[in-house]
């Protein structure tokens, strides 16, 4: 298939900009090949350094909503604009996971390609072949029957290459359409990817891409070109394979938000799944409520956790079943309500109960190594912002001291330049997530009005 993309001006760009990528995010995971055209750059060069950026923010979310795609065809204008986008383009993951191939424009060598375009192209697909492209406005695409044992259909351009692939280990097949003799790729894995789609949903496949994410921090793999944290990656293949219709609806409004609420979902179903039964209390019920409607309005069709949650309050509500467990009830009576934290001058080191070294014990709370000093921060700077924050379990109330700080690292290290009106009300919302659990957000607000 190909889409094609318009530099314009302010206004207009941003519209057109937004449409097209609603389009795609219907379209990707119908795609075998993608060729990505940007129709005309006149205006380009005239941009600010900012519109620049917002431009290439949209472009590459472009890109990142086609990361299933096995062959990528840029033309030579789309490769003019990602070389001039050198600086930010280094600072990024790879949007493309699933890559077999890309092809250059016409006239551009392997050699042009620089290696942070090598690396933005090819970074999460390492197995991927650089290959001359075929000549541009001459790629048509429709679906070809390959007459193999398989009985796929392939996406494949109907004109002849002007090069043959290289270092493939494919299967080869040549077979006539309309005339037209074109060589097909087969590759005995393409199986695997299609039996997990549905419309909208993220695509599980065998292998998990270990390289190093943007953070340089071994705690996040790179899934689908997303930074995930790596205890979750399992937990995401498995909800893929088993409830594809979670992410029909789903969408964010930037790369970033996108991979930060599915950690914010697996953080969800992880905790629920390590609920016992007997620490489903009237409260914890509650709270597993408020945070799927949290989850659903994101846009996750959660209805498998909700319909669990809703047979295990009829247990719960059961008469028998209070009795036959009311002497274990008293595990769910340590939960924490209306508590504020108390700053210390140290902080407790110790293992926390899960194990894990990525979590340290603060004021006996499990907190991510990486968000203690912050915590300590926030607590000294704006004590405020806990005034009125409570939850009903000590395991809610960690996990949303998590949320919080997640939230305020990502705004502290957004630049200048990336506070475009997507993000802002991105922000907007999760700010607002934030107060109704209970923190006081009036200092972070005060933060986004004085940098912007």
């Amino acid at each position: 298939m190909k889409k094609k993309l318009k530099i314009g001006s302010q206004a207009e760009g941003e519209d057109r900009l937004s449409s097209l990528s609603d389009d795609v995010r219907l379209l990707v995971n119908e795609l075998e090949n993608a060729n990505v055209d940007v129709l005309d750059t006149t205006e380009f060069h005239n941009l600010t350094l900012s519109r620049k950026k917002v431009f290439f923010h949209r472009l590459r979310r472009m890109f990142w909503q086609l990361g299933s795609t096995k062959i990528l065809t840029i033309d030579s204008a789309t490769f003019e604009v990602l070389s001039a986008f050198t600086n930010f383009v280094e600072d990024v993951a790879s949007p493309f996971y699933n890559l077999k191939y890309v092809k250059l424009p016409k006239g551009y060598k392997e050699s042009s390609i620089s290696t942070t375009m090598r690396k933005f192209l090819l970074g999460c697909s390492p197995g991927a072949t650089i290959v001359t492209g075929l000549p541009q406005n001459e790629e048509y695409y429709q679906a070809v029957h390959v007459p193999s044992t398989s009985q796929k259909l392939l996406e494949e351009p109907l004109t002849t290459p002007t090069a043959e692939l290289v270092d493939s280990q494919d299967i080869h097949k040549k077979v006539c359409v309309n005339r037209v003799q074109v060589e097909h790729l087969v590759d005995s894995s393409v199986g695997d990817a299609d039996r997990a789609r549905h419309a909208g949903a993220p695509v599980a496949r065998k292998s998990i891409n270990q390289a190093s994410s943007s953070r340089g921090n071994s705690n996040f793999w790179l899934w689908q070109g997303l930074e995930i944290k790596s205890e979750f990656v399992d937990l995401l293949d498995l909800i893929v394979k088993k409830y594809p219709q979670t992410f029909e609806h789903f969408t964010a409004k930037s790369e970033t938000f996108y991979a930060m609420k599915l950690n914010m979902l697996c953080t969800w179903v992880n905790e629920f799944l390590r609920t016992s039964m007997p620490e489903f209390c009237t409260d914890i019920i509650s709270e597993y409520k408020d945070g799927f409607a949290d989850l659903q309005r994101w846009g996750f069709n959660v209805y498998w956790l909700v319909d669990r949650l809703n047979y295990i309050e009829q247990i719960r509500l059961s008469q028998n079943e209070v009795h036959a467990i009311d002497s274990s009830v008293g595990d769910a009576d340590r939960a924490r309500h209306a508590c504020t934290p108390v700053a210390r001058e140290g902080i407790d080191q110790a293992s926390s109960s899960r194990g894990n070294s990525n979590f340290w014990l603060w004021q006996g709370l499990e907190i991510k190594s990486e968000f203690v000093g912050l915590l300590d921060l926030i607590m000294k700077k704006y004590p405020e912002t806990f005034e009125h924050f409570k939850a009903k379990s000590e395991a809610f109330y960690a996990m949303k001291l998590n949320v919080l700080c997640t939230w305020v690292d990502d705004f502290l290290r957004t630049s200048m330049p990336e506070f475009f009106t997507d993000i802002i009300s991105e922000y907007k919302d999760g700010f607002a997530d934030l107060q109704r659990w209970g923190f006081n957000r009036t200092v972070v607000q005060l933060i986004l009005v004085k940098v912007l």
